[in-house]
């Protein structure tokens, strides 16, 4: 049952980040856009951490561009949102201290360095 288990969060943790990626792709529409967005705002009910630590690997990754990282911070805005909203609806968005840590910091260090004009 273990190695089952471990294939179905590989599978899981594949499908979260083939999404997530999806998003940077400037030929999706809009619909494409809102369709990706709601998959992972339903993946982020079931596994939180997963999509937060995911959102933030390629926030943090070096090949993001501007535009994707504005997409993936409104899309971490929803799912916190939704979380917050939803409750007891929602599996418990438990996110550790390390990891609030290192997003603040990344925020943080994101925001004293961009320009006025950058829409981030």
């Amino acid at each position: 049952i273990s190695a089952s288990m471990d294939k179905e969060r590989e599978c899981e943790k594949d499908v979260v980040y083939s999404l997530l990626r999806a998003k940077s792709l400037a030929s999706s529409t809009q619909q494409v856009q809102l369709a990706i967005n709601s998959s992972i705002i339903q993946l982020a009910k079931a596994n939180c951490l997963l999509v937060v630590s995911a959102i933030f690997a390629l926030l943090e990754g070096p090949s993001s561009s501007d535009q994707h990282q504005l997409q993936l911070l409104r899309l971490l805005c929803q799912i916190l949102e939704t979380q917050r909203s939803e409750g007891e609806g929602v599996a418990a968005c438990n996110i550790d201290k390390t990891l609030a840590r290192n997003m603040t910091r990344f925020l943080v260090s994101e925001v004293s360095n961009i320009n006025h004009t950058d829409p981030r």
